[in-house]
């Protein structure tokens, strides 16, 4: 007899997956039920977990490409950035490379992502480039604007 095995994913990984898929309908009631079980922080927590490269929702939306070949898995989704910044993504939180979501949107050609956030003033911790220079350095002359 085999035995049907149940896969259980841990919610930070599903809220990063749902982000990724640009399913903004999927992500509101997993931040609702965060908001349920734990109480306000646990939605900041949630909306701002990050996977071992400390790639956060927004880091994955923002690095999208327009092939699709990268981590995310749409297009540079602008409606999905909004609804993360709007329940209070960290514009300016780093991975493990020390790039922010507007390193990212900026070095994948996407400026009206990277116009959601402040302006960043993160410099990388190797290089010191903010997300202006990487954009100047890949030519996306709309980012510079």
């Amino acid at each position: 007899l085999l035995k049907e095995q149940i896969l259980k994913f841990d919610r930070a990984a599903e809220f990063l997956a749902t982000c990724a898929s640009g399913d903004t309908e999927e992500a509101k009631m997993m931040l609702e039920e965060a908001k349920e079980m734990v109480h306000e922080d646990g939605v900041a927590d949630l909306i701002n977990c990050s996977n071992a490269d400390g790639i956060t929702a927004l880091h994955q939306v923002s690095s999208s490409s327009s092939s699709g070949a990268s981590q995310a898995c749409i297009d540079g989704s602008l409606e999905i950035v909004t609804f993360l910044l709007e329940h209070g993504a960290k514009v300016n939180q780093v991975d493990s490379e020390g790039w922010t979501a507007l390193h990212a949107a900026s070095s994948c050609g996407h400026p009206d992502i990277a116009e959601c956030g402040p302006p960043d003033n993160v410099h990388h911790p190797r290089t010191g480039a903010t997300p202006l220079h990487v954009a100047a350095a890949k030519g996306y002359i709309e980012a510079l604007k």
